[in-house]
């Protein structure tokens, strides 16, 4: 069976969250046995310094999606997901410190067109809002 998006759709609960979702709708049973089979060729046990991290990072990664819908709840999107591109910045730092890649020029200048296209986009919507908002409220009885 193929993934369907309307599959996909029917398996969502009134909040948007994904309440079932079998890996079994998107892969073929044989390609998951066949990956599970090689994956046991290179199969090594984690130590407990590395099963501690994984469940650190489990943690973190868990909390880091019940804030981010937390968020998405409670405050303006457009506030919140501003936020998302300083996930650039994080990667190229990261990226630097652990890898030591130094991003190329036009990494750069993407990541400068979209944070200028965004920031503006921003700025532009919150001046239009506060308009409306002026326009509507009512002059106060003198």
């Amino acid at each position: 069976k193929s993934f369907d998006i309307d599959d996909l759709f029917e398996k969502m609960d009134g909040r948007g969250v994904i309440s079932l979702l079998n890996v079994s709708d998107v892969q073929s049973q044989p390609a998951i046995f066949s990956t599970f089979m090689l994956a046991l060729l290179v199969w090594s046990t984690p130590d407990v310094v590395r099963l501690g991290a994984m469940v650190v990072v489990g943690i973190m990664v868990a909390m880091a999606q019940y804030l981010t819908v937390e968020s998405l709840r409670t405050a303006e999107i457009g506030a919140v997901e501003s936020f998302n591109y300083l996930r650039l910045v994080w990667a190229a730092l990261i990226g630097f410190l652990a890898f030591g890649e130094v991003p190329e020029l036009w990494t750069l200048v993407g990541a400068a067109v979209i944070v200028t296209a965004t920031t503006y986009i921003m700025r532009r919507e919150a001046r239009a809002q506060a308009h409306a908002q002026a326009a509507r409220a009512p002059e106060p009885a003198i």
